[in-house]
């Protein structure tokens, strides 16, 4: 993750080679690969980082196979209102966006693009209003999706702002370097509270927060 008092994130998740001891080797393990285990124990570490000054706000490390959801999870005990959250596309999941949306703390998250989210509104900057539920509601609103009806049907779960986006690379002309480049994220934002999808109209309470430029 990354955040701070203005802005930060989770980063992704790490592996560190340790010190080979039989307490290490025993309590952190080794990578297996195609040629065997590998010659040291290693360990998976996340951490908390404010964006601007790169400081640590907390850290968490275990095993090397601690997925990383999980480690950033316990991140979330430091997410305090007034922080805006960015982290990549394996923070996407339901139970781990709740726990950050309990904080008070605003969320701007990557997601993956093969993730089937329902259009529930469109806003005028092309951007659309959706619901992250458990894996039923998920499956309700995928269905509401293919066969829509006037009002979306009562899921309990987080309402988001998803937002497609493209971000394009440049090096200096007189620079050696390569080529432009484009990176398309998809990111979603929670709405401002945490609230059941009722309607198209119900559901898009005022305008979405936009991110502090303080």
């Amino acid at each position: 993750m990354v955040a701070g008092a203005a802005d930060g994130g989770l980063g992704d998740g790490t592996g560190l080679q340790i010190a080979d001891t039989p307490e290490t080797a025993g309590f952190f393990g080794r990578k297996i690969s195609c040629h065997g285990p590998g010659s040291y124990p290693a360990l998976k570490l996340s951490a908390l980082v404010e964006c601007g000054t790169r400081a640590l706000i907390d850290v968490v490390f275990g095993p090397h196979d601690t997925p990383e959801p999980e480690q950033n999870a316990v991140l979330c005990r430091s997410l305090r209102p007034g922080m805006l959250v960015l982290a990549d596309r394996a923070s996407d999941g339901y139970p781990l966006m709740c726990k950050a949306v309990a904080t008070g703390a605003d969320l701007l998250w990557r997601i993956q693009n093969n993730r089937s989210l329902a259009v529930i509104h469109t806003l005028p900057d092309g951007s659309y209003l959706s619901m992250v539920a458990d894996v039923r509601g998920r499956d309700r609103l995928r269905y509401w999706a293919r066969h829509p009806r006037p009002v979306p049907p009562q899921v309990e779960g987080v309402a988001v702002r998803v937002i497609d986006a493209t971000v394009t690379a440049t090096v200096p002309t007189a620079a050696p370097g390569p080529a432009p480049s484009a990176w398309s994220p998809r990111c979603w934002t929670p709405m401002p509270t945490q609230q059941r999808n009722s309607s198209p109209s119900t559901t898009n309470a005022g305008k979405p927060r936009r991110p502090s430029t303080a």
